[in-house]
């Protein structure tokens, strides 16, 4: 179940031409859009916007403005609590409004594929990335705000919604690393983790609740099952399968299946029954993970050519309009970066530059950039970065590879989610 080899561009651009047809066709029966995948800032924007667009009406129609005037939902506490934010948005009747494609872009939050805690001891700070050591790169490279996300439906601190069954997922991974004494994270570590998350996205809350998943055996501890969370788990899933109808119908009527909140807004259709086979969760789980697989490389690559020595060199931008020259005329307009050369090319730059590299990698160690967990004076975020790109750049393949990836074990039993803001981010 390959994923399309796209370059290194999809994650900020369109995610829908990631995936092979097998991969979209698993993903809709799963109810997931295959163009709502990205980089974390990429989905909070998106789903943030959709927030803000019906906060903005809803506000107005609340105070008698607009052509329908009506006051907020029960489930809203405007008037009720001093600078309550509206919260409408998550209602049934802006689900009835908005149609399920909006609806869930607004309630969802930008989730990571795999959890931000195995990378970095401080979310957001990539001077607490890991180190890279011996025959590993650590998590060099690793940017919370540049990884691999995905939309997961609802507030993770609301028991029963679909982000809130991945965080605890999460947290439950965390915890038999620590009991398991594991010392050592690696990437097929890691890899167990995100097929955990995956499986949740693809099947839904219910299917957490229920256990038992072979995608997730380190799943022991459920929580408390309360009728709330039961109810609030259904009311996901029955949104979920909406979206798969409604995917599904775009799809068999040959309109490619756009980002979430494009189309047009309607009344969704009737709660529908079908739930995705176990062999279509089986793909779907695989094809994020290997799209996961992938990013990482990305993540390194846009590391290397934002911040190291031999990417923002002479002897670069020489390369790449000499390279630019030799492409046919269609082709000479498009973006290059150190990292989209051809290998032999990649080579002469690396040559050319390499004292100046070795240069600032000495600078930067006087820094604390390369121990910034132990420096005294801590570096900038920026230098941590430029050690790092410098580093993965003098570790780079010939084909473009790098070594494995290697991370930490958390060091508390908590996933990534949190309280749901007005800019789409989470919280610790």
């Amino acid at each position: 179940m390959p994923v399309a080899q796209t370059g290194v561009t999809w994650l900020d651009g369109g995610a829908a031409a990631l995936w092979e047809p097998e991969c979209v066709v698993a993903l809709i029966a799963c109810g997931i859009n295959p163009a709502n995948f990205g980089t974390y800032d990429k989905r909070a924007r998106a789903q943030a916007a959709e927030r803000k667009a019906y906060r903005k009406k809803r506000n107005l129609a609340a105070n008698g403005g607009g052509p329908n005037p009506r006051p907020h939902e029960a489930n809203c506490e405007v008037g009720k609590k001093d600078k309550a934010l509206c919260m409408c948005i998550e209602s049934d009747a802006a689900l009835k409004e908005l149609g399920v494609e909006k609806w869930m872009l607004a309630n969802s939050q930008s989730g990571h594929i795999s959890q931000n805690a195995l990378y970095q001891n401080d979310r957001g700070d990539p001077c607490s990335n890991v180190p890279a050591e011996g025959q590993h790169g650590g998590t060099y490279g690793y940017r919370d705000n540049k990884a691999f996300c995905m939309d997961h439906l609802g507030r993770a601190n609301n028991p029963g919604t679909i982000h809130y069954e991945i965080t605890n997922r999460e947290a439950q991974h965390a915890q038999s690393l620590k009991s398991g004494n594991v010392e050592v994270v690696t990437e097929d570590v890691i890899l167990e983790g995100v097929k955990g998350t995956a499986a949740v996205a693809a099947q839904g809350a219910e299917s957490r609740q229920k256990g038992n998943d072979a995608h997730a055996q380190y799943d022991k501890n459920l929580g408390t099952l309360t009728p709330e969370r039961k109810d609030e788990a259904q009311r996901n899933d029955q949104a979920k399968e909406q979206h798969a109808a409604a995917l599904t119908a775009k799809q068999n009527g040959s309109e490619q299946a756009g980002p979430s909140g494009t189309g047009q807004a309607g009344t969704p259709n009737a709660p529908s029954t079908k739930k995705p086979t176990p062999a279509e969760v089986n793909d779907a789980v695989k094809c994020i993970s290997d799209a996961w697989k992938q990013s990482l490389d990305q993540m390194r690559n846009d590391t290397i050519n934002e911040f190291s020595t031999a990417a923002r060199s002479d002897e670069c931008k020489a390369e790449i309009a000499a390279y630019r020259k030799t492409l046919p005329p269609e082709e000479r307009k498009k973006k290059i970066r150190y990292t989209d050369l051809p290998a032999d090319r990649r080579a002469k730059v690396d040559a050319a530059v390499k004292d100046k590299v070795d240069t600032a990698q000495d600078a930067l160690k006087k820094e604390g950039a390369k121990d910034a967990m132990k420096a005294n004076n801590p570096p900038t975020q920026e230098d941590c970065l430029k050690y790092q790109a410098n580093w993965l750049q003098q570790h780079q393949k010939a084909d473009g590879t790098f070594p494995p990836m290697q991370g930490r074990v958390p060091d508390s039993k908590e996933g990534d989610g949190s309280r749901i803001r007005d800019d789409g981010r989470t919280a610790d």
